[in-house]
């Protein structure tokens, strides 16, 4: 019974050790950096939001706007900016030839297109 205590303690504290190295606020791995971000009210000036819900309805910005009124709709508001840049927010069980379609219309208006996803579990 004297001979296991020292194991126990040995492995108590492995596990300890262990555990401590989890600790993501206090190591640097590759797939993970801890930031804090400003938190802000205001919309950025610089880009245009395009939402695809899962039912492949299409949103610019706030508003509900058929499919084929998009590319007019992403122009008007791209007057006012100085770099186009579109953010394509897709759901991922909308149809992906939705998320084509707008590339292709970013594409073909010279728009730099961020695609915007989750971050998923490395």
């Amino acid at each position: 019974m004297k001979n296991i205590k020292p194991i126990l303690f040995l492995i108590i504290n492995l596990f300890l050790l262990g555990c401590n190295s989890l600790d993501t606020k206090n190591h640097h791995t590759p797939n993970y950096v801890e930031v804090e971000l400003p938190i802000s009210n205001e919309k950025s000036a610089h880009s245009i939001d395009v939402y695809i819900t899962a039912d492949n309805q299409f949103y610019v910005e706030d508003k509900l706007i058929e499919k084929d009124d998009i590319e007019q709709t992403i122009l008007h508001l791209s007057d006012s900016l100085e770099t186009k840049i579109l953010n394509l927010y897709a759901d991922s069980n909308s149809g992906y030839e939705n998320a084509i379609y707008l590339i292709k219309i970013a594409k073909k208006n010279k728009f730099k297109i961020i695609i915007q996803t989750e971050r998923g579990t490395p």
